[in-house]
């Protein structure tokens, strides 16, 4: 019978970092820090869209409530938003091409 031997290793790293390699495999603990997705540069601008506005969107693009693509509770964005299952959020993109576009998505738990 053949023993394997578990060998783990601690590395050293800036503060709040730690890292471990164990069988091979590296294991890194990043610190806790509050990021706010909506401030990154390559995220487009999210909001709620007001309840009175959502029939008028729809019957823009033909559309139910439940046809919209889906976007889930636990989205940074989202949870930044404090948005609920039901809400209806607005995405505007700044494109060179394309120009201002506006995407919606219905807010489902997840």
């Amino acid at each position: 019978m053949r023993v394997r031997s578990t060998a783990c290793y601690s590395l050293f790293l800036p503060r709040g970092f730690h890292a471990s390699v164990c069988n091979m495999k590296v294991i890194v603990t990043l610190p806790e820090k509050e990021f706010k997705a909506s401030k990154h540069v390559f995220v487009p601008k999210h909001e709620i869209v007001p309840k009175e506005e959502i029939p008028e969107i729809l019957a823009r693009y033909h559309a139910t409530l439940e046809q919209l693509p889906y976007i889930l509770t636990t989205d940074p964005n989202v949870v930044e938003l404090g948005a609920k299952p039901g809400d209806v959020i607005k995405i505007t993109r700044k494109s060179e091409t394309a120009g201002v576009t506006e995407y919606y998505r219905l807010v489902v738990e997840g």
